[in-house]
């Protein structure tokens, strides 16, 4: 077995194998050699300079994975367990070592039920589950949605039924394996704020957080310090008394099943309508054009391409346009990609929630392939994914 990975060397052979095997009921067995030893494939890591090896052993209806690591030119398989009846391709383990350095992957889930994910949970890049990330405040969390970083604080949707709120949740603890203490609801649904119900995407400019609302069929926007609405979009100023305070854009019932919002670098909002498609605005709240994307879900402006992402459920597919012409440069499709719920780029990753497949999925941007699944089952229906230094 050799290690097949970047050209900066010739390749080294690895040393035996041990594995610990994890049966099903989670107490581990006795250390083994592997015999014969396992056929894999390796690639190199840029991040910490280990090899990724994807290999599969059944034992006992039991699956091996492995990661390749050299040190001081010693390299040695690194192998671990995975207990599942059925195994569906390769799978990727963390490094030797401990899990990829930061940036981290934050996702949320749709929550609702006894027994499914309430918390936002930090990912590595390489799959590893580092925990959840909000620690407990005075309020109960049921169905978590959009997610946004701002000023180091991070701003967390919930979208449970009429209790629809914007929470705030402060810079990492260090002392606390990277998570976050409660700092204050920002701004929630009352009387005075029926645009805010069943909150769903964030966008953010000028000061504002834009909110996408399902249940309203509005953006609505706020000022991100003091959590007031801010002022309704000019070209709706005529129409202010009839609408909710805030209100940016506004559609109505029967077309206005709005998912995603995003900026791009110019203060272009882009609207995911699953009815219309992906609407344009100014910062003036006029319509400037449409991206004919059907079913559209999830949006994301990938400043490093100055290009936006989006995911449509119509045909399970990801839509990259360029954000400065809104013509079209590629179309990601794999089978799995059903529901892309969520999406965020780092370097030449484009890290995506396949919802309807519970899986964290990782796509090259420049080959448009499937790179790898770096979860292959998440704790309950993913929703939005951000990146997170810590």
């Amino acid at each position: 077995m050799q290690h097949m990975g970047n050209n900066d060397g010739p390749p080294v052979a690895a040393s035996a194998a041990s594995v610990r095997w994890q049966p099903s009921d989670g107490k581990p067995w006795e250390l083994h050699q592997l015999n014969p030893p396992l056929s894999a494939e390796a690639s190199s890591d840029n991040d910490n300079g280990n090899g990724i090896m994807r290999a599969s052993r059944s034992r006992s209806n039991l699956t091996a994975a492995a990661s390749f690591g050299s040190d001081s030119g010693h390299s040695e398989l690194h192998s671990e367990l995975i207990s599942k009846k059925q195994w569906k391709g390769m799978r990727h383990v963390r490094p030797p070592g401990g899990c990829y350095s930061p940036p981290y992957l934050y996702v949320t889930f749709h929550g609702g039920s006894t027994g499914d994910e309430h918390n936002v949970v930090r990912y590595a890049r390489d799959g590893c589950n580092l925990g959840t990330v909000l620690m407990t405040g005075p309020h109960k969390l049921r169905e978590l949605r959009g997610m946004m970083l701002s000023d180091g604080h991070l701003l967390v949707a919930e979208a449970y039924r009429y209790d629809s709120k914007i929470v705030e949740y402060g810079p990492c603890q260090p002392e606390s394996k990277g998570q976050r203490e409660y700092v204050r609801v920002l701004t929630r649904r009352s009387a005075h704020n029926e645009g805010l119900w069943h909150p769903y995407g964030f966008a953010q400019w000028d000061g504002y957080l834009y909110v996408s609302n399902q249940n309203s069929h509005e953006v609505v926007r706020y000022d991100v310090e003091t959590g007031l609405p801010g002022p309704v979009a000019p070209v709706l100023k005529e129409y202010e008394s009839k609408l909710d305070p805030g209100t940016f854009v506004k559609f109505k019932a029967k077309k206005g099943r709005i998912r995603g919002v995003a900026f791009d670098k110019y203060g272009v909002l882009y609207v995911a309508n699953k009815d219309l498609g992906v609407l344009l605005y100014n910062h003036q709240g006029a319509l400037l054009g449409r991206l004919p994307v059907k079913k559209p879900i999830s949006v994301f402006y990938c400043f490093d391409r100055d290009s936006v992402w989006i995911g449509s459920v119509k045909r399970h597919s990801l839509y990259e346009f360029s954000a400065q012409t809104h013509l079209l440069i590629q179309v990601i499709s794999d089978p799995s990609l059903r529901h892309p719920a969520g999406m965020v780029s780092y370097g030449d990753s484009l890290y995506v929630i396949g919802q309807a497949t519970n899986r964290l999925l990782e796509y090259s941007i420049s080959s448009g392939k499937l790179r790898r699944t770096l979860v292959d089952k998440l704790p309950d229906d993913g929703e939005r994914v951000i990146l997170s230094p810590c």
